[in-house]
């Protein structure tokens, strides 16, 4: 199957461009990534120095520490690995700019990692964060049973053997 060629009224159209130098572009791209990756890396650093200094401060259980490493780990990993479905893509489009190259095959594959950033960072919090995957595993796993479910949820642990003693967690 071929296409038809093009008609003239499509090369005749007038178009708006806002520059033909390719500096521009290149400057917006580089600011986008630079205050994306500050701003990631600014909360990142807040949040270790309130760890750091509560951990001097002694005012946290070392049950508490361990929860909120863990938590800051989960956050690392939440923010840079979406971030890295933003960078690569638009650092290509920054050399491919700067170099004048036009493949619209790899553009194309660019803009669908773009479009599927999204998607990608819910997935990684799911899967980085354990209350969100363990909700996902019980919505979608038909070998957990509603009795587990219920326990789980609940604030109430099992009588003991020989008590009639209720603990509460």
């Amino acid at each position: 199957m071929t296409l038809p060629c093009v008609s003239d009224y499509v090369h005749q159209a007038k178009i708006f461009t806002l520059t033909e130098d390719y500096t521009y572009t290149v400057g917006v791209l580089s600011g986008l990534l630079f205050f994306g990756f500050l701003e990631a890396a600014t909360f990142l650093a807040c949040l270790k120095t309130c760890i750091i200094k509560n951990l001097k401060s002694k005012r946290l259980s070392s049950t508490t520490l361990k929860l909120q490493v863990k938590f800051l780990i989960a956050l690392e990993i939440q923010t840079f690995a979406p971030l890295l479905m933003m960078v690569i893509p638009l650092a290509y489009s920054a050399i491919v700019i700067i170099y004048n190259y036009y493949n619209q095959a790899y553009m194309n594959i660019v803009i669908a990692i773009e479009t599927t950033h999204g998607l990608f960072s819910t997935l990684t919090m799911i899967f980085v964060h354990q209350p969100y995957r363990m909700a996902l595993f019980q919505m979608f796993c038909s070998k957990l049973s509603k009795k587990n479910r219920i326990e789980s949820d609940s604030r109430y642990r099992p009588r003991e053997p020989g008590t009639n003693r209720i603990s509460i967690v």
